[in-house]
């Protein structure tokens, strides 16, 4: 549809959502897709919603992000920033400390951490590696700036991200993927109260089952 319908259609079914679930916060995930002055409209229109992030609004950059932190500042919205997963530049057959994430593609994050002008960092969960994640997790902090990996794609990696999270901290949210791999057992976790309960099993927690 045109561009212009499209966002009142982003921001009709993110008011519709809030509308049916009050009590839930609202991720939306943009894809890149806005431009700034889109993204301006569209967190304007909704901050009243119960907003908990707007991820990847469009390409990361200082001067859009900028613009985009004063207006929900103006608006009242108080939702977090997030940003990371896309890799426009990769790291190829030499992986950086961040794995095939290049080390470029890194560093303009962390400026717009430093700036307080993101909030989260969602590199990708596998595309960075467990033990990196491990590793990388005190720079983000020393940073001011928390992270949620990108975890889509691969129903195992909900649970994975949130074995990260109790290992290292710094995680405040999962994302969380529906379904299940065939041929694993996952009851060794529990939800409650909106929180998934990590299991004392060793490794993480999901047996192999026949």
């Amino acid at each position: 549809m045109p561009r212009d319908l499209g966002l009142d259609r982003d921001i009709a079914v993110t008011q519709a959502v809030h509308e049916a679930f009050p009590d839930c916060r609202v991720l939306v995930d943009a894809n890149d897709a806005y431009t700034v002055d889109e993204a301006i409209k569209y967190v304007t229109a909704v901050a009243d919603c119960n907003f908990y992030w707007i991820e990847e609004a469009f390409e990361e950059n200082v001067d859009d992000y900028r613009r985009l932190r004063e207006a929900m500042h103006k608006a009242g919205c108080k939702a977090f920033i997030a940003d990371g997963e896309a890799r426009r530049d990769r790291a190829g057959d030499n992986p950086t400390r961040f794995g095939d994430y290049s080390s470029a593609f890194v560093d303009r994050l962390f400026r717009l951490a430093e700036e307080k002008l993101i909030d989260i960092i969602v590199m990708d969960l596998d595309i960075v590696g467990f033990s990196r994640w491990r590793r990388t997790m005190p720079e983000l902090v020393k940073a001011g700036v928390a992270a949620s990996p990108h975890a889509w794609m691969w129903c195992m990696r909900t649970h994975q991200t949130a074995q990260l999270a109790g290992g290292v901290g710094n995680i405040p949210i999962v994302e969380g993927i529906p379904g299940r791999t065939q041929g694993v057992d996952y009851s060794n976790y529990r939800m409650r109260d909106g929180k998934l309960v990590l299991p004392e099993t060793p490794g993480f927690g999901l047996e192999l089952v026949e």
